[in-house]
């Protein structure tokens, strides 16, 4: 039997992330017909299901033309990978020629994994069970089967691609089924998260600007004081930044993308000046907001970022371990600017990598303290930054 496809015990951790979909609308994708894609996989699940219901109650009324009216009309049907029939009329001539003279069957098909592709959803591992005659005391015709699902819009979702054998000796060719499983529409997916691969590769302005606001003020970061205390670096100069992203397709390309920043970034600068040594610390969160457009693999968008940054200033004098009290503190929730651009590339039907280039605005104002002028601190950075990220419907 064809076992546990690893896509989907990888979904299935994800499933809270899909419900970010539930909103999006119903699309169509191009093709000839026109693919319709529902806003939802419950949807796309009940429609099939009702489907299966038109099929089984055409059977048992020994109606050939209701069955074949659950197929596409070029429908590939595969039975035990010997009989591969190609439209309504080929199909027909097999049911004719293997109903032993029974007008009527009972088919049920039945499923609990169905997903839904760039063009249509595929059924995995199902279990069709055909009694002929539609009678329950003769014993069902078992069969294992892949299919595929495809909907106009027009004659709601029929079979476009199904094989069915007793036992599956090989796995089918997922590809023939479903096309996005060969990547090349990877971006009909709704719903994209994305993990940055490590620190960004450009250094923080922030940083920067408060060690220049040190130095203009007279105190050398890193001085020795009477030849016996060394100020340093409290946190790395260059923020590591480690990113959570949720981007999700509302209207044919445009997309919206929320990116959440997990942990504060800590930044610490100390110097002196003769006996006086001044402190600066900072806390930043931010998480921004943007709006966009997609062009196959490229994409690119803008909107708000908001920050949550708190700073202090501290001066002491005479030195340690004498301990002067906080000079200036304050906590600001600054707002700016971000642009991105981006380019996507599918691993496989679930995974993708993704090159950004960011830039974004916004500075936070710092009281003056004692000797210490009051400055602005620029928080503008412009980044190249690696994610890995995965899609769901």
């Amino acid at each position: 039997m064809l076992g546990p496809m690893p896509a989907r015990r990888r979904v299935a951790s994800l499933a809270l992330f899909a419900l970010l979909a539930s909103c999006a609308p119903t699309v169509y994708r191009s093709g000839t017909p026109p693919q319709r894609i529902e806003s939802s996989m419950a949807q796309v699940r009940a429609h099939i299901a009702a489907a299966k219901v038109m099929l089984n109650e055409a059977a048992l009324a020994g109606n050939i033309a209701g069955v074949l009216g659950r197929f596409t009309p070029g429908a590939v049907l595969v039975v035990e990978q010997r009989d591969t029939l190609r439209g309504r009329a080929a199909i027909a001539a097999w049911i004719t020629a293997h109903a032993d003279g029974k007008a009527a069957a009972r088919v049920e098909m039945r499923s609990d994994h169905t997903w839904v592709c760039a063009d249509g959803a595929i059924e995995l591992a199902g279990t069709m069970l055909t009694r002929l005659g539609g009678r329950d005391d003769i014993a069902p015709l078992n069969a294992l089967y892949v299919a595929k699902w495809r909907d106009d819009g027009v004659e709601g979702w029929r079979i476009d691609r199904m094989e069915a054998m007793r036992q599956f000796e090989r796995e089918p060719s997922l590809s023939a089924y479903c096309a996005s499983f060969d990547m090349q529409q990877f971006d009909a997916r709704r719903v994209f998260v994305t993990l940055s691969a490590g620190p960004r590769m450009h250094a923080a302005d922030a940083g920067n600007s408060m060690e220049a606001g040190l130095r203009a003020n007279g105190y050398t970061p890193g001085a020795l004081v009477l030849g016996l205390v060394g100020y340093d670096s409290d946190s790395p100069r260059d923020w590591d930044e480690r990113l959570l992203t949720v981007r999700a397709t509302v209207w044919r390309q445009l997309w919206l993308q929320a990116i959440l920043l997990p942990q504060e970034q800590p930044w610490a600068r100390r110097g002196a000046s003769g006996a006086t040594q001044v402190g600066v610390t900072m806390r930043v969160k931010w998480n921004a907001l943007l709006a966009g457009w997609s062009w196959g693999r490229w994409r690119a968008g803008a909107g708000v970022v908001g920050y949550d940054a708190d700073w202090s200033v501290v001066t002491e004098n005479p030195l340690p371990p004498f301990s002067g009290p906080f000079s200036a503190r304050g906590a600001q929730r600054p707002v700016g600017l971000m642009v991105e651009g981006a380019f996507a590339y599918p691993l496989s039907n679930w995974f993708f990598i993704e090159a950004r280039l960011q830039h974004r605005t916004g500075s936070l104002n710092m009281d003056g303290a004692g000797t210490y002028r009051a400055s602005t601190v620029s928080l503008a950075d412009t980044r190249l930054q690696l994610h890995f990220g995965f899609a769901v419907y």
